[in-house]
Protein backbone atom coordinates (compact mmCIF):
# COMPACT_ATOMS: atom_id res chain seq x y z
CA UNK A 1 0.00 0.00 0.00
CA UNK A 2 2.99 1.94 1.02
CA UNK A 3 2.91 4.82 -2.24
CA UNK A 4 -0.32 4.60 -3.45
CA UNK A 5 -2.23 6.85 -1.15
CA UNK A 6 -1.14 10.69 -0.96
CA UNK A 7 -2.39 11.85 2.47
CA UNK A 8 -4.21 15.47 2.05
CA UNK A 9 -4.89 15.93 5.23
CA UNK A 10 -6.27 12.89 7.11
CA UNK A 11 -8.03 11.82 4.02
CA UNK A 12 -6.65 8.88 1.21
CA UNK A 13 -6.52 10.59 -2.14
CA UNK A 14 -4.79 7.95 -4.61
CA UNK A 15 -1.78 9.72 -5.82
CA UNK A 16 -1.53 8.42 -9.30
CA UNK A 17 -5.49 9.72 -9.75
CA UNK A 18 -4.23 13.48 -9.08
CA UNK A 19 -3.63 15.42 -12.59
CA UNK A 20 -3.61 11.28 -14.17
CA UNK A 21 -2.52 10.79 -17.81
CA UNK A 22 -2.94 7.29 -19.66
CA UNK A 23 -0.30 4.89 -20.23
CA UNK A 24 -0.87 3.81 -23.59
CA UNK A 25 1.06 0.39 -22.72
CA UNK A 26 -1.42 -0.59 -20.69
CA UNK A 27 -4.60 0.98 -21.55
CA UNK A 28 -7.38 -0.33 -22.92
CA UNK A 29 -8.72 1.86 -25.77
CA UNK A 30 -5.22 2.01 -27.50
CA UNK A 31 -5.29 -0.17 -30.51
CA UNK A 32 -1.72 -2.65 -31.64
CA UNK A 33 -0.51 0.40 -33.85
CA UNK A 34 -1.26 2.78 -31.26
CA UNK A 35 0.51 1.06 -28.25
CA UNK A 36 3.90 1.22 -30.12
CA UNK A 37 3.42 4.68 -31.66
CA UNK A 38 2.11 5.99 -28.12
CA UNK A 39 -0.88 7.88 -30.51
CA UNK A 40 -3.69 8.44 -27.97
CA UNK A 41 -7.40 7.49 -29.36
CA UNK A 42 -9.04 10.07 -30.44
CA UNK A 43 -12.73 10.34 -29.90
CA UNK A 44 -16.04 11.93 -31.40
CA UNK A 45 -18.36 13.32 -29.76
CA UNK A 46 -20.96 10.49 -30.79
CA UNK A 47 -18.68 8.14 -29.41
CA UNK A 48 -18.20 9.83 -26.06
CA UNK A 49 -21.96 10.41 -25.95
CA UNK A 50 -22.36 6.96 -26.27
CA UNK A 51 -20.07 6.00 -22.90
CA UNK A 52 -21.91 8.20 -20.75
CA UNK A 53 -24.67 6.34 -19.28
CA UNK A 54 -22.00 3.86 -18.28
CA UNK A 55 -19.97 6.16 -17.16
CA UNK A 56 -22.48 8.11 -14.92
CA UNK A 57 -22.87 5.13 -13.33
CA UNK A 58 -19.27 3.96 -12.93
CA UNK A 59 -18.02 7.36 -11.58
CA UNK A 60 -21.44 7.20 -9.08
CA UNK A 61 -20.08 4.48 -7.80
CA UNK A 62 -16.33 5.64 -7.44
CA UNK A 63 -18.01 8.60 -5.93
CA UNK A 64 -19.52 7.17 -3.28
CA UNK A 65 -16.63 4.70 -2.42
CA UNK A 66 -14.17 7.90 -2.32
CA UNK A 67 -16.81 8.63 0.50
CA UNK A 68 -16.88 6.01 2.34
CA UNK A 69 -13.34 6.09 2.32
CA UNK A 70 -12.91 9.34 3.83
CA UNK A 71 -15.36 7.63 6.29
CA UNK A 72 -13.28 5.27 7.52
CA UNK A 73 -10.22 7.02 7.45
CA UNK A 74 -11.89 9.64 9.62
CA UNK A 75 -13.47 6.84 12.19
CA UNK A 76 -9.83 5.44 12.07
CA UNK A 77 -8.28 8.73 13.32
CA UNK A 78 -10.51 8.88 16.18
CA UNK A 79 -9.84 5.35 16.96
CA UNK A 80 -6.10 5.74 17.31
CA UNK A 81 -6.61 9.12 18.54
CA UNK A 82 -3.93 10.23 15.44
CA UNK A 83 -3.98 10.94 12.03
CA UNK A 84 -4.00 8.20 9.97
CA UNK A 85 -0.34 7.83 8.38
CA UNK A 86 -0.69 3.84 7.16
CA UNK A 87 -3.45 1.94 6.60
CA UNK A 88 -1.02 -1.21 7.39
CA UNK A 89 -1.92 -2.78 10.85
CA UNK A 90 0.37 -0.75 13.47
CA UNK A 91 1.56 -2.62 17.12
CA UNK A 92 -0.56 -2.33 19.76
CA UNK A 93 -3.81 -1.65 17.36
CA UNK A 94 -7.20 -3.03 18.77
CA UNK A 95 -8.43 -6.17 16.71
CA UNK A 96 -11.57 -3.62 15.87
CA UNK A 97 -8.64 -1.26 14.40
CA UNK A 98 -7.07 -3.29 12.55
CA UNK A 99 -10.29 -4.74 11.11
CA UNK A 100 -10.91 -1.15 10.55
CA UNK A 101 -7.56 -0.95 8.65
CA UNK A 102 -8.15 -3.43 6.09
CA UNK A 103 -11.45 -2.82 5.65
CA UNK A 104 -10.31 0.81 4.37
CA UNK A 105 -7.18 -1.05 2.23
CA UNK A 106 -9.72 -3.42 0.52
CA UNK A 107 -12.06 0.14 -0.27
CA UNK A 108 -8.81 1.69 -1.52
CA UNK A 109 -7.79 -1.07 -3.55
CA UNK A 110 -11.62 -1.10 -4.96
CA UNK A 111 -11.23 2.94 -5.82
CA UNK A 112 -7.94 2.77 -7.73
CA UNK A 113 -9.03 -0.19 -9.93
CA UNK A 114 -12.27 1.35 -10.52
CA UNK A 115 -10.53 4.21 -11.78
CA UNK A 116 -8.36 2.17 -14.02
CA UNK A 117 -11.55 0.44 -15.33
CA UNK A 118 -12.65 4.08 -16.18
CA UNK A 119 -9.74 4.96 -18.20
CA UNK A 120 -9.86 1.52 -19.54
CA UNK A 121 -12.53 2.87 -21.39
CA UNK A 122 -10.64 5.53 -23.11
CA UNK A 123 -10.77 8.28 -20.35
CA UNK A 124 -7.93 10.82 -19.07
CA UNK A 125 -8.89 10.88 -15.28
CA UNK A 126 -8.55 15.04 -14.52
CA UNK A 127 -10.15 14.84 -10.78
CA UNK A 128 -11.56 12.36 -8.62
CA UNK A 129 -13.69 14.90 -6.49
CA UNK A 130 -15.71 15.38 -8.52
CA UNK A 131 -15.70 13.23 -11.68
CA UNK A 132 -13.83 15.44 -14.31
CA UNK A 133 -12.59 12.83 -17.48
CA UNK A 134 -11.36 14.37 -20.31
CA UNK A 135 -11.32 12.60 -23.92
CA UNK A 136 -8.83 13.45 -26.60
CA UNK A 137 -11.02 14.91 -29.67
CA UNK A 138 -9.99 17.20 -32.82
CA UNK A 139 -11.56 20.65 -33.34
CA UNK A 140 -10.21 21.87 -36.46
CA UNK A 141 -7.39 19.83 -37.21
CA UNK A 142 -5.78 20.46 -33.36
CA UNK A 143 -6.24 18.18 -30.64
CA UNK A 144 -8.25 18.94 -27.75
CA UNK A 145 -9.58 17.90 -24.68
CA UNK A 146 -13.73 16.65 -24.91
CA UNK A 147 -14.56 17.15 -21.31
CA UNK A 148 -17.22 15.90 -19.09
CA UNK A 149 -18.18 16.14 -15.53
CA UNK A 150 -20.22 13.67 -13.57
CA UNK A 151 -23.91 14.66 -13.53
CA UNK A 152 -23.71 15.66 -17.09
CA UNK A 153 -26.20 14.07 -19.44
CA UNK A 154 -24.52 14.17 -22.48
CA UNK A 155 -20.73 16.48 -23.65
CA UNK A 156 -20.85 19.45 -24.15
CA UNK A 157 -18.02 20.58 -23.17
CA UNK A 158 -14.13 21.01 -24.56
CA UNK A 159 -10.57 22.87 -23.98
CA UNK A 160 -7.51 23.48 -25.05
CA UNK A 161 -4.95 20.32 -24.44
CA UNK A 162 -3.16 23.55 -22.04
CA UNK A 163 -6.07 24.30 -19.85
CA UNK A 164 -8.21 22.99 -17.70
CA UNK A 165 -11.66 22.79 -16.68
CA UNK A 166 -11.61 26.67 -16.00
CA UNK A 167 -10.79 26.90 -19.83
CA UNK A 168 -13.79 24.82 -20.93
CA UNK A 169 -16.00 26.52 -23.63
CA UNK A 170 -19.36 24.98 -24.76
CA UNK A 171 -19.33 23.00 -28.06
CA UNK A 172 -22.55 24.50 -29.43
CA UNK A 173 -23.80 23.34 -32.69
CA UNK A 174 -21.26 25.11 -34.59
CA UNK A 175 -18.56 23.68 -32.60
CA UNK A 176 -19.86 20.02 -32.80
CA UNK A 177 -20.04 20.19 -36.60
CA UNK A 178 -16.08 21.49 -36.83
CA UNK A 179 -14.78 18.20 -34.05
CA UNK A 180 -13.68 15.60 -36.26
CA UNK A 181 -11.76 12.50 -35.44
Amino acid sequence: MAGLIAWAGNLPVPQHYRNARVDPKNHASYSFRDRFEMTPRVFTIEEVDALIPELSHRVSAQLALGAEIESLVRKLARDTGSPVESLEPAEGDAPETKKLRARTRECVERYERGWREIQGLGAVVKDTSMGLLDFYGRLEGRLVWLCWRFGEDRLAYYHELDVGFAGRRALGAEARTRVLN
